[in-house]
């Protein structure tokens, strides 16, 4: 099946986002993202229970980039992630939508509409797009792969199972999947007449790992060789992708139904979010790896899918 989409390409803008910290001055707090009814940006609040102040927010609702016929396909916000430091978000929505939020401006400096349910996304290059997802036809898992400037010759459409996780591995050229029971490596080229293939040169079993079905994939900050899996069963693991083999440290949350997982920069505080809880709200947590859990204020109302460090 093709993807239909449409893009809106709007003037690149030259952003400036500094944060210079002198010996003398306070440590700046760091901040999360959250996709929930909007995209929110967060302040991290104190050490104990209280996520910050809401200081930043996006929504396809509210950006007149996005003309008013399109922006249906923006209801249930599934991805969000960081990108260039934090001066631009990758966005997906289930019905469909994806963007380049330019959080200077609060405009999507590229969008566009994948005929297909959504899972994540993530950036091959600035104008190469991979996302997963369900085909609505179909209803198999897929990987779908586009080349903006040239969407209609390039669009790929790649079958897996339950592909929930993307990483882009750059030094290989690898788009990592994290599908249901395995961690596939798969070879990304371009081929001769523009077209796209992706082969699975790499399956790595999670089956042993007792990890149960994968739901998000993740880089660790200041260990570029590792990507670290989470899964539904609240196993997370470390994969060092230079020696291809699963690290020792690991943990796993004793709680079903994980969903997020991201780590900051010193690569010791976590997030994961249950979907429910006795309230019937979801919740963000914070835990030190190897410690208790530390639970956040609830973001009232809000159906919290992704939440992610802001570095």
């Amino acid at each position: 099946m093709g993807i239909c989409m449409k893009i809106l390409n709007i003037k690149n803008c030259l952003l400036v986002v500094a944060c210079i910290t002198a010996p003398i001055a306070p440590v700046m707090a760091q901040e999360i993202v959250v996709a929930a009814s909007d995209i929110s940006i967060y302040e991290e609040g104190d050490a104990s229970v209280n996520l910050g102040n809401r200081v930043w927010s996006w929504s396809a609702a509210d950006d007149s980039s996005i003309p008013k016929q399109f922006k249906t396909h923006f209801k249930t916000y599934c991805e969000v992630k960081p990108v260039d430091g934090g001066k631009e978000f990758l966005v997906a929505a289930s019905e469909g939508g994806f963007a380049i939020v330019d959080r200077e401006t609060k405009k999507a400096r590229k969008w566009g509409i994948c005929g297909q349910e959504l899972f994540t996304i993530e950036k091959i290059s600035d104008d190469v797009i991979a996302f997963s997802g369900r085909d609505h036809k179909s209803r198999s898992g897929c990987v779908f792969i586009v080349d903006l400037k040239n969407r209609e010759k390039t669009a790929g459409r790649f079958v897996f199972d339950k592909p929930r996780g993307l990483y882009w591995d750059e030094e290989k050229s690898y788009l990592w999947v994290l599908d249901a029971g395995a961690l596939n490596g798969c070879k990304f080229k371009r081929e001769s007449d523009g077209t796209f293939s992706l082969n699975r040169a790499k399956i790595i079993s999670l089956v042993d790992r007792d990890t149960g079905l994968g739901c998000d994939l993740r880089p660790l900050p200041k260990y570029t060789n590792g990507v670290l899996t989470a899964s539904m069963k609240g196993a997370v693991r470390l994969f060092d992708l230079k020696k291809m083999y699963w690290c020792k440290n690991s943990t796993t949350i004793p709680v079903d139904h994980v969903n997020s997982y991201d780590t900051n920069v010193d690569g010791k505080a976590f997030f994961v979010r249950f979907p429910k809880d006795a309230s019937g709200s979801d919740v963000l947590e914070k835990r030190q790896w190897g410690r208790r859990f530390i639970p956040f204020k609830k973001i009232k109302g809000a159906a919290v899918r992704r939440a992610r460090w802001v570095q």
